[in-house]
């Protein structure tokens, strides 16, 4: 009779441990995952854009100052690269755009090899989006010092008389006079600081001969 009681009392404790585990598991644990869920739809909001991603507790993001302007002239902000995170995809009410952030790293240090007084856009021409009118866009370009996204590739040749373009991403280089400095297909850094350091150089010796 004592050897059933002691059994009962065993498994009495037992399923009060439980009990007690799985409550302090739903009230806290959960609620504190809930907390860091609510921080980043806070921190999606303040740069009034939703950031998605596959699975938002596995990303650690932080804002930086990479700006990017789409061809509505909405302004959008990027994370800083980390070693989870290798894409994310703007939300936009027309589109979907999935930024690749090596090339905006590469963006950001392309810019340094213009003289400060430059003011320069860099365009990326992505996605197959509803063609918009050259005027919005020349609109945001003369505003702009920074980045804009082109959405709609088929379209990039009228508004600057380039050949077609084949590819999802395309880079222009321009200066504060709307003229091409440098365009290129899934470019190579090294070799575009290069070019944009000789067009430097040519516009010094023109100067000079002036």
């Amino acid at each position: 009779m004592k050897g059933k009681k002691k059994y009962i009392l065993k498994v009495i404790i037992i399923l009060n441990i439980s009990y007690l585990f799985f409550f302090y598991y739903n009230v806290y644990f959960k609620n504190k995952i809930n907390i860091f869920n609510h921080k980043i739809e806070k921190k999606s909001t303040n740069i009034s854009k939703q950031i998605s991603m596959n699975n938002q507790l596995e990303y650690n993001y932080i804002l930086s100052d990479y700006k990017l302007i789409d061809i509505l002239g909405n302004e959008i902000l990027i994370t800083k690269k980390n070693s989870k995170l290798k894409y994310i995809e703007i939300i936009q009410t027309d589109s979907v755009f999935t930024i690749e952030l090596d090339y905006l790293i590469s963006f950001n240090e392309l810019i340094k090899e213009f003289d400060n007084n430059e003011i320069i856009s860099i365009l990326i021409i992505m996605g197959n989006i509803p063609k918009k009118q050259k005027d919005i866009l020349l609109k945001i370009q003369k505003k702009l010092n920074g980045f804009i996204v082109i959405s709609n590739k088929e379209k990039v040749h009228d508004y600057f008389k380039l050949s077609e373009i084949k590819y999802d991403i395309y880079c222009l280089i321009l200066d504060k006079n709307n003229n091409v400095r440098f365009s290129g297909i899934r470019f190579d850094l090294e070799i575009m600081k290069r070019i944009i350091q000789n067009e430097i150089r040519k516009n010094s010796l023109l100067m000079e001969v002036k």
